[in-house]
């Protein structure tokens, strides 16, 4: 239960102080980053853990960003102009 508790209170602190999307990063690194902190917590990691996992996370996260940045829609992101 606490690693949920944790998981959610970085979502909502995370959410309510970093603009991510107006920075045009994707919404869902948000959700990575505050899961990462909870399964930490869950399996006991150190605090060192946690960050690393939360870097982990992130990084695989921010390719995201590269097909949200666009004014495509989704399915023409991808495609030539």
């Amino acid at each position: 239960m606490l690693a949920l508790a944790v998981a959610y209170e970085i979502q909502c602190r995370f959410t309510a102080v970093v603009p991510v999307m107006a920075k045009g990063f994707n919404h869902a690194i948000q959700l990575a980053i505050s899961a990462a902190a909870g399964a930490g917590k869950l399996f006991g990691l150190s605090d060192e853990q946690i960050a690393h996992a939360i870097s982990i996370a992130t990084v695989d996260n921010i390719s995201l960003t590269c097909v949200h940045v666009e004014p495509y829609r989704s399915g023409r992101a991808f495609l030539p102009e």
